[in-house]
C-alpha cells in the first residue's frame, strides 16, 4: 500500500483564506488565465465566464495562494514579513493617491478648456491637499514662490491633452522609492542566508518538485471544472495546448507576486513533459 505524504503546498491549502487570496489573485487574473486556452481570437464563452465567477476564480486563488505561501524562500524571521508590508502599504497609497490627485487635475484643465471657467473646487481642494503634504516644509519669506509651485498647472505642451501638474505630483516619485526598496531588500536578505539554502529549489531536492506537481494537478482539476475538457500536455513542446499556455500563464502572474521572497526555480513556467508527469502522463523529470 502506499501512503501520501501530504506537502506543504497540500497543508497550506486546508489554512489559506479564500477572500484573501481572491485579492491578491483577482478576477482579471482568473479571466485572462483562462483566456490562455482559448484560440487568440475567440473570448471566453459565457457560460465559463460564469463557472468562473461560482467558484472557478475562488478555486485558482486559493491553490496559486497556497503555492506562493509554499514555496517562500525567505527566512523564518517576522520582522521581515512585518516591515514588506508596512512598505508595500505605503507604496501601493502613494500610487492611489498619484493616481486620485491626476483624475481631479485632469478634470479642472478639461473643465476650463470646455467653458473657459476656472474649476475652483477642485483646484482649491488640490492646493490645500499639498498644502498639508508639504506645507511644513514652506520656507519663511517665501511663501508666495512655495504656494505657486503647490498650485495645479496644465501641462504646456499640445500632445499632453488635459493633463496638468500639481501639488501631488510628488507622490509617484514615493511609489517608484518604496517599490526599489523592496527590491533591494529582497536581494539584501537573500544574499544573508546561508549558502546552502540561498534560491534552494528543485536541484536541491524532492521537495519544491513534490510541490509543484501536487500544484499543477489541482490546476488541472480547477482547469476541468471550468472549462469541462480534461487537462492535456502534448508531446509536441513547441505547440503548446490550451491547458499548458494556461498553467505558463499562471506561474508567470507567480513570478510576479511580492509576497513573501519566492523559490526562484519553484516558480518557473515548467515545461510540456513536467506537466504531463504531474498529471501521470510520463515519467518523472
Amino acid at each position: 500500500m502506499t501512503i501520501k505524504i501530504a506537502t506543504a503546498y497540500d497543508q497550506r491549502k486546508t489554512t489559506v483564506d479564500g477572500d484573501a487570496a481572491e485579492i491578491v489573485f483577482d478576477r482579471h487574473f482568473a479571466l485572462s488565465s483562462f483566456k490562455q486556452a482559448m484560440p487568440s481570437s475567440s473570448p471566453l464563452p459565457p457560460e465559463t465566464i460564469e463557472r468562473i465567477r461560482r467558484g472557478g476564480h475562488h478555486d485558482l486563488a486559493r491553490c496559486c495562494m497556497a503555492y506562493v505561501l509554499a514555496v517562500e524562500n525567505a527566512p523564518d524571521k517576522p520582522e521581515h514579513a512585518a516591515f514588506l508590508a508596512c512598505i508595500r502599504r505605503i507604496r501601493d497609497a502613494a500610487r492611489e493617491m498619484a493616481s486620485a490627485a491626476d483624475t481631479l487635475a485632469n478634470q479642472l484643465v478639461r473643465h476650463k478648456s470646455e467653458t473657459g471657467m476656472p474649476e475652483l473646487v477642485r483646484e482649491d481642494a488640490l492646493r490645500r491637499l499639498a498644502f498639508a503634504l508639504h506645507g511644513r516644509c514652506c520656507i519663511p519669506r517665501q511663501e508666495s514662490e512655495y504656494l505657486s509651485a503647490l498650485l495645479p498647472m496644465p501641462i504646456g505642451n499640445p500632445l499632453a491633452g488635459n493633463r496638468a501638474t500639481h501639488g501631488l505630483t510628488d507622490c509617484v516619485a514615493v511609489y517608484d522609492e518604496a517599490t526599489d526598496i523592496i527590491t533591494e531588500y529582497r536581494k539584501g536578505v537573500a544574499g544573508d542566508m546561508p549558502g546552502d539554502t540561498r534560491n534552494r529549489g528543485m536541484p536541491s531536492g524532492n521537495r519544491s518538485g513534490r510541490e509543484r506537481q501536487a500544484f499543477i494537478r489541482d490546476l488541472g482539476d480547477v482547469y476541468r471544472q471550468v472549462t469541462g475538457k480534461a487537462p492535456k500536455a502534448p508531446n509536441d513542446e513547441e505547440k503548446r495546448g490550451p491547458f499548458v499556455r494556461f498553467v505558463t500563464h499562471v506561474f508567470a502572474a507567480l513570478a510576479k507576486q511580492d509576497l513573501v521572497l519566492l523559490d526562484l526555480h519553484a516558480i518557473q513556467p515548467p515545461s510540456a513533459h513536467v506537466i504531463r508527469t504531474a498529471l501521470g502522463g510520463g515519467s518523472a523529470a
